[in-house]
């Protein structure tokens, strides 16, 4: 039986947004078992972090109020 280890399509999930890609470039992914590089992977920068505190603090009250 063979696997495949290709990394599906990665983002980067801000608020209801998913980015292809980061501010801080991209990363190859390595599979540690063989070296072998299965994908690439967003990375976050400055930017991104700072979308994805704004985006927590104005989800934070609605959240906050919801009750179960």
């Amino acid at each position: 039986m063979t696997f495949d280890r290709a990394v599906p399509d990665v983002f980067l999930h801000i608020g209801d947004e998913a980015r292809k890609a980061g501010s801080a470039g991209m990363y190859d992914h390595v599979f540690p078992g063989n070296g072998e590089v299965q994908g690439p992977v967003p990375m976050a920068g400055a930017d991104d972090l700072d979308d994805a505190v704004q985006a927590a603090r104005q989800a934070f009250s609605t959240w906050r109020a919801w009750r179960p």
